[in-house]
């Protein structure tokens, strides 16, 4: 089964707990806001190495984090039907 990353909840978690983007580049070890966002809008993928540190960070379980895409695509027809 194939998994992605739901780049939503992430944000919107992050939002809610008030974390930066910035706070969030430092605790990935990324050099910059720059790099954080670019993974955060999906430019970039999120390392394997950088979803536990997510998962503590916005204290998510990694289910919540990582998606099966066959349910994310179920949920994005649903959007697309209302």
């Amino acid at each position: 089964m194939k998994y992605v990353v739901d780049l939503n909840r992430i944000r919107l978690t992050r939002e809610k707990l008030g974390i930066t983007k910035t706070e969030m580049a430092s605790l990935l070890g990324l050099s910059g806001t720059e790099k954080y966002t670019r993974r955060e809008t999906g430019e970039y993928n999120f390392k394997a190495t950088e979803i536990p540190v997510l998962s503590a960070t916005l204290k998510l379980p990694m289910e919540k984090i990582l998606v099966s895409a066959l349910r994310k695509s179920k949920n994005k027809m649903k959007e697309v039907k209302q």
